[in-house]
């Protein structure tokens, strides 16, 4: 019933976008029209089986929407037909089926293919998606792979992955929750890391970035707790690894720095890092202390979450802004100290324990009074 409802605020929501929204009760899909032919938004019949028609509404089908498993009414496919005109899968598509066994393409099919349970896009030399009841142990993407899509990964039981001389991207959340996943190798030749690629992958524990890589998202590596090193081969002229963290020297981003360093309870940021990336020390939960260095300007959202440890933190006096629930489960934090240069807060998420230290007059007091945040001035 659920779903039924969001099938229809989706046909809404695409009626308001301008796009034309088409429903056949005999076919049971709602699409919209794309490029010469449709793109299916969303299946609402009960089948393990989905065999995609041809045609919808007399359109040729050609594409399958990001959304389309998760406004779909079942969540119980196990087989999907693609046929020969639908040579487009969103990234993210089929995400929401997670008993996902097989897809069907046909070798006519001139932009997909499906081999050893992973989609493929062959126009753009992408990996789309892997079915996660069938992928897990070592896997081995094939040469000519250039990009690894958003979520393609997603809750695999993989244990390691080697990547192909010709991958150039790994797209956001790729390998999220691949909880077994314990040896990557980044191949030279990778240029973009997405965020969160490898999202709350706990068994990596050391990481090596390529000298070719140009672009990192939020951490990539946000929530992998058990992540002990980063290094970065000599020739990068974006990023470094400093005193263990993972640092962009273009901007002075701390991107990420590796939660596994059970050895260490405390940590100074290098001299020099300007911003304190989003997530960068997420669930780093060794750690009782974090000095951070004047001159830097900016924590990020989520950086400090889950520091169960951390007792106290003296933010320098040239901040001028706080993310979103920047300290949000840091139970043990007593004192956070915000100097009277912040002019921006998205949102503290301190504790009701947690006592917020303020200049008199300052943005943060007033920010604190209005939200019922317990403080003092110094």
């Amino acid at each position: 019933m659920m779903k039924r409802l969001a099938i229809l605020v989706l046909a809404v929501c695409v009626l308001m976008c301008g796009a034309t929204a088409l429903a056949s009760e005999e076919d049971e899909y709602l699409c919209t029209l794309y490029d010469d032919g449709v793109k299916v938004l969303a299946y609402y019949g009960s089948d393990t089986t989905v065999v995609i028609p041809e045609t919808l509404s007399g359109y040729p089908v050609r594409a399958l929407d990001e959304f389309f498993s998760q406004y779909s009414t079942s969540s119980d496919v196990e087989v999907l037909v693609i046929p020969d005109c639908l040579t487009t899968v969103m990234p993210n598509a089929l995400f929401d089926f997670p008993n996902l066994q097989s897809i069907e393409v046909s070798p006519n099919n001139e932009g997909l293919e499906f081999v050893d349970s992973i989609l493929y896009d062959k126009i753009n030399h992408a990996l789309i998606m892997a079915c996660p009841t069938k992928t897990s142990g070592a896997l081995v993407i094939p040469q000519g792979v250039q990009s690894v899509c958003e979520g393609a990964f997603l809750r695999c039981g993989i244990t390691s992955v080697s990547f192909p001389d010709s991958l150039t991207r790994i797209d956001k959340t790729a390998f999220k929750y691949c909880d077994k996943l314990s040896e990557v190798n980044l191949p030279e030749g990778l240029i973009e890391l997405g965020n969160n690629a490898f999202f709350d992958c706990d068994a990596i524990e050391t990481v090596r970035i390529p000298s070719t890589v140009t672009t990192i998202g939020r951490n990539p590596f946000e929530g992998c707790s058990g992540l002990k090193s980063i290094e970065v081969a000599e020739g990068n002229g974006a990023y470094a690894a400093v005193d263990g963290a993972l640092i962009c020297t273009l901007d002075g981003t701390l991107v990420c720095y590796p939660c596994g360093k059970s050895d260490a309870s405390s940590y100074a940021v290098p001299e020099g890092v300007k911003v304190i990336g989003p997530g960068a020390f997420r669930s780093c939960k060794s750690l009782e202390e974090i000095t951070l260095p004047e001159g830097l300007t900016e924590i990020g959202d989520y950086a400090f979450e889950g520091l169960n440890k951390l007792r106290s933190l003296e933010l320098p006096g040239t901040v001028t802004t706080i993310g979103w629930s920047s300290f949000l489960n840091c139970w043990d934090l007593e004192t956070l100290t915000i100097p009277a240069s912040v002019t921006k807060i998205k949102n503290l998420g301190v504790n009701s324990s947690t006592t917020v230290r303020v200049a008199a007059g300052s943005y943060a007091e007033q920010f604190c009074k209005e939200n019922g945040i317990n403080y003092e001035n110094y």
